[in-house]
Order: structure tokens, then C-alpha cells, then sequence
């Protein structure tokens, strides 16, 4: 038999089998990102927005703003570029996810790297990306705030 021959050559599926392929292999993204399941979505980020932490500790005399920027050097690589960001506005729904689970933990090294304080209070501040063009803090939209309140152990 020479690969001339119509039995030699590769058999071609039906019309129908590929047109069914293909709606599978195209579809499969867009149904996944219609209901909101990473698995199978084709986008890279499922969803973006921005946050910004807020530090603070209550000592004898008074309640003191931590600069969310003086963490740094007590933080491991990969959290500075999760927690350090949200010194102003970062921006990312994994890093406000992994943020939000943390926020105790946070607290608890305030506490450690302020002796004198009595508390650590942490908040984080989540929302839209600001508009096109926006130049005002109110053009951006609402912030929604999760808080968590450590007391610090002597």
C-alpha cells in the first residue's frame, strides 16, 4: 500500500465531532468565568481590586499609627509584596484574600515589636478600582473594612 491511498491516510472525524470540539475547548473559559470558578477560566487574574491596611497600637499614652512601610524589615520576601502595598492602595483580590486571613497574625507582630502597647488593632480596607480619570479619594468608591484586635500579652 502506498501512503497515497485512501485507506493509508489519517481518517477525518465528522463535521459535527470537531464543531463540538471546538465549542468545548472555547466554551469551557467563558462558562467558568460566568460562574465565578478559577478552575478552567482563562483569565489570569479572576478578579482585581484595591486595598489599604491601616496599623495602629494603643499604649499608656495613647493610640499610636504604625506606618504599614516599618514592617518591612521583620517581614519574609513574598509578604512584603502581599502586606507592603497596602501602605497606600495595592491592588489584588489573592492579596486582599490572603490579607484578610491574616490580620491576627499581624497584630501579633505589632504586639511583639511594640512592648509597651496593651493592643494591636489591624484594618483592611477593600473596594472597586478607582474610576477612569478619577483625581479625588471620593471619586474612587467605598472601602469595605474587616478589622481584628489583638491583645497583646505581657
Amino acid at each position: 500500500m502506498s501512503p497515497t491511498e485512501p485507506s493509508a491516510r489519517a481518517r477525518v472525524p465528522p463535521r459535527w465531532a470537531l464543531g463540538l470540539l471546538l465549542a468545548l475547548t472555547i466554551g469551557t473559559p467563558f462558562v467558568a468565568r460566568l460562574r465565578e470558578y478559577p478552575v478552567g477560566d482563562w483569565a489570569m487574574f479572576s478578579s482585581i481590586e484595591r486595598y489599604h491596611l491601616d496599623l495602629s497600637v494603643s499604649e499608656p499614652t495613647g493610640t499610636t499609627i504604625v506606618p504599614v512601610r516599618s514592617l518591612a524589615p521583620h517581614l519574609s520576601r513574598d509578604a512584603k509584596f502581599v502586606i507592603l502595598p497596602g501602605a497606600s492602595n495595592g491592588f489584588g483580590k489573592d492579596q486582599t484574600d490572603l490579607l484578610a486571613g491574616g490580620l491576627a497574625d499581624i497584630g501579633a507582630l505589632l504586639c511583639e515589636l511594640h512592648p509597651a502597647a496593651s493592643s494591636a488593632d489591624v484594618r483592611l480596607g477593600r473596594g472597586p478600582l478607582p474610576r477612569q480619570g478619577a483625581r479625588e479619594p471620593a471619586e474612587r468608591g467605598p472601602l469595605y473594612w474587616t478589622e481584628a484586635s489583638v491583645r497583646c500579652l505581657r
